[in-house]
């Protein structure tokens, strides 16, 4: 009878066992979805042989190698990319996502990776905009789903608020005379200046509204954000996050930005 019950006991510890390390297999080989947007220069874009690159991308590439997770890229529409956490769809986001106190409601996020401000773009002939106030009465292009929406609706006195799903749309309107302004995040309007946009637009004002990126989490996925925030502050002290930054924005990191 005592030899039946060690038996038994040997049995049920070999069981647990192996149901354990299949449990652990299964979690080691999980592939994390990590979306993106689909056209937002320098942060993500696709690139001359047809695969996205970017500072977003680069960021997410490194932090892959620091946790040495499975993972594969998926690119959507800005506006439908907090929607897909929520529902599970995917389970990261890297998009030059705004850490705001609305979306904290319903979203987790790492530490801040990249601090920026909005800005305002017009056609380089424009002499009639200057600053936020000179958008009383005009028609003024923001992306779906972004702080500059919410920026804009705050001001509330322009004629009209066109939305768009990205960047290409809203350009094409303001070159196409559909819109006196653009108001988005400043170093995507300052990448555009610098390239397409040279001698053809120009940025006015000061900066607007200063925001944090966030890599952007579902409620629940407190031990991922953990591991992330980990691999950002690995970054930082390696040398790997400046020489990302240092290589798409073509300066050095801010100070202030170790100190967070």
């Amino acid at each position: 009878m005592f030899i039946k019950i060690v038996r038994h006991l040997l049995a049920s510890v070999c069981l647990i066992v192996l149901v354990s390390s299949l449990n652990l297999k299964i979690s080691s080989a999980e592939e994390l979805i990590v979306a993106h947007d689909t056209n937002f220069v320098p942060f993500e874009f696709k690139g001359t042989e047809g695969e996205y690159v970017g500072f977003d991308i680069d960021i997410w590439k490194r932090i892959g190698e620091i946790l040495q997770t499975k993972y594969r890229f998926l690119s959507m529409d800005f506006n439908g990319i907090i929607p897909a956490l929520q529902t599970g769809s995917i389970d990261v986001a890297i998009a030059g996502i705004s850490i705001t106190p609305e979306r904290l409601k319903n979203l987790t996020f790492s530490k801040e990776y990249y601090f920026s401000n909005l800005s305002i773009l017009v056609s380089s002939e424009n002499t009639n905009i200057e600053r936020l106030e000179d958008l009383d009465g005009k028609f003024v292009a923001v992306k779906t789903g972004t702080c500059s929406v919410d920026f804009m609706k705050s001001f509330g006195k322009q004629k009209e608020l066109k939305l768009f799903p990205n960047m290409d749309g809203m350009i094409f309107e303001l070159m196409n005379g559909g819109v006196d302004a653009v108001v988005f995040d400043r170093p995507v309007l300052e990448k555009f200046l610098k390239t397409f946009g040279k001698d053809k637009v120009k940025i006015v004002g000061p900066t607007y509204k200063g925001q944090g990126y966030g890599v952007a989490f579902r409620k629940g996925q407190e031990e991922l954000v953990s591991q992330v925030n980990k691999a950002l502050e690995e970054m930082k002290k390696d040398g790997s996050y400046a020489k990302i930054y240092e290589y798409w924005f073509e300066s050095s990191v801010p100070k202030s930005f170790f100190n967070k």
